[in-house]
Protein backbone atom coordinates (compact mmCIF):
# COMPACT_ATOMS: atom_id res chain seq x y z
CA UNK A 1 0.00 0.00 0.00
CA UNK A 2 2.85 2.36 0.84
CA UNK A 3 4.46 1.67 -2.51
CA UNK A 4 1.22 2.39 -4.35
CA UNK A 5 0.73 5.67 -2.49
CA UNK A 6 4.34 6.64 -3.22
CA UNK A 7 3.95 5.85 -6.92
CA UNK A 8 0.73 7.90 -7.11
CA UNK A 9 2.38 10.81 -5.28
CA UNK A 10 5.44 10.79 -7.58
CA UNK A 11 3.19 10.58 -10.64
CA UNK A 12 1.06 13.55 -9.52
CA UNK A 13 4.16 15.57 -8.68
CA UNK A 14 5.73 14.79 -12.09
CA UNK A 15 2.50 15.67 -13.87
CA UNK A 16 2.17 18.97 -11.98
CA UNK A 17 5.74 20.08 -12.69
CA UNK A 18 5.32 19.34 -16.38
CA UNK A 19 2.61 22.05 -16.57
CA UNK A 20 4.37 24.46 -14.26
CA UNK A 21 7.06 25.39 -16.76
CA UNK A 22 7.58 29.05 -17.47
CA UNK A 23 6.01 30.52 -20.54
CA UNK A 24 8.25 32.54 -22.84
CA UNK A 25 8.06 36.29 -22.27
CA UNK A 26 8.04 38.56 -25.27
CA UNK A 27 10.19 41.65 -24.82
CA UNK A 28 8.74 44.94 -25.94
CA UNK A 29 10.08 48.44 -25.85
CA UNK A 30 8.41 51.81 -25.99
CA UNK A 31 9.76 55.20 -26.86
CA UNK A 32 8.42 57.94 -24.64
CA UNK A 33 8.72 61.51 -25.80
CA UNK A 34 8.13 64.21 -23.22
CA UNK A 35 7.40 67.63 -24.62
CA UNK A 36 7.59 70.54 -22.24
CA UNK A 37 6.40 74.09 -22.45
CA UNK A 38 9.12 76.72 -22.75
CA UNK A 39 8.51 79.48 -20.20
CA UNK A 40 10.71 82.57 -20.48
CA UNK A 41 10.47 85.61 -18.25
CA UNK A 42 10.10 88.84 -20.22
CA UNK A 43 9.37 92.49 -19.43
CA UNK A 44 6.03 94.18 -20.05
CA UNK A 45 7.76 96.20 -22.78
CA UNK A 46 8.45 92.94 -24.66
CA UNK A 47 4.74 92.13 -25.02
CA UNK A 48 2.97 92.35 -28.37
CA UNK A 49 0.89 95.53 -28.58
CA UNK A 50 -2.44 93.63 -28.62
CA UNK A 51 -1.55 91.76 -25.42
CA UNK A 52 -0.30 94.88 -23.66
CA UNK A 53 -3.42 96.85 -24.63
CA UNK A 54 -5.73 94.01 -23.54
CA UNK A 55 -3.98 93.68 -20.18
CA UNK A 56 -4.01 97.45 -19.55
CA UNK A 57 -7.76 97.51 -20.26
CA UNK A 58 -8.54 94.57 -17.98
CA UNK A 59 -9.46 94.49 -14.30
CA UNK A 60 -6.06 92.94 -13.64
CA UNK A 61 -4.23 96.17 -14.51
CA UNK A 62 -4.99 97.53 -11.03
CA UNK A 63 -3.10 94.67 -9.37
CA UNK A 64 0.63 94.73 -8.70
CA UNK A 65 2.53 93.11 -11.58
CA UNK A 66 5.20 90.70 -10.33
CA UNK A 67 6.37 88.88 -13.45
CA UNK A 68 5.50 88.37 -17.12
CA UNK A 69 6.25 85.17 -19.02
CA UNK A 70 6.12 84.18 -22.66
CA UNK A 71 5.02 80.55 -22.70
CA UNK A 72 5.66 78.56 -25.87
CA UNK A 73 3.55 75.41 -25.65
CA UNK A 74 4.69 72.05 -27.00
CA UNK A 75 1.78 72.28 -29.45
CA UNK A 76 3.30 75.43 -30.97
CA UNK A 77 0.82 77.83 -29.36
CA UNK A 78 2.11 80.91 -27.54
CA UNK A 79 0.58 82.64 -24.56
CA UNK A 80 1.61 85.44 -22.24
CA UNK A 81 1.27 84.81 -18.53
CA UNK A 82 1.07 87.61 -15.97
CA UNK A 83 1.82 86.90 -12.31
CA UNK A 84 0.11 89.50 -10.15
CA UNK A 85 -0.29 90.17 -6.44
CA UNK A 86 -3.78 91.06 -5.19
CA UNK A 87 -4.69 93.27 -2.22
CA UNK A 88 -4.57 90.27 0.14
CA UNK A 89 -0.96 89.56 -0.89
CA UNK A 90 -1.88 86.41 -2.83
CA UNK A 91 -0.38 85.62 -6.22
CA UNK A 92 -2.79 85.50 -9.14
CA UNK A 93 -1.93 84.34 -12.67
CA UNK A 94 -3.73 85.34 -15.83
CA UNK A 95 -2.86 84.47 -19.42
CA UNK A 96 -3.55 86.06 -22.80
CA UNK A 97 -3.09 84.72 -26.32
CA UNK A 98 -1.10 86.78 -28.88
CA UNK A 99 -4.34 88.44 -30.08
CA UNK A 100 -5.06 89.82 -26.59
CA UNK A 101 -7.80 87.36 -25.64
CA UNK A 102 -7.83 86.26 -22.01
CA UNK A 103 -7.34 82.51 -21.60
CA UNK A 104 -8.97 80.40 -18.93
Amino acid sequence: MKKTALIVLVSVFSFATAFATALPVEKTSANIVVMQDDKVEITKDDLPEKVSTAFDGSAYASLQLSKVYKVSKASGEVEYQFVLTNQAGEEVAVSFDPEGNELE
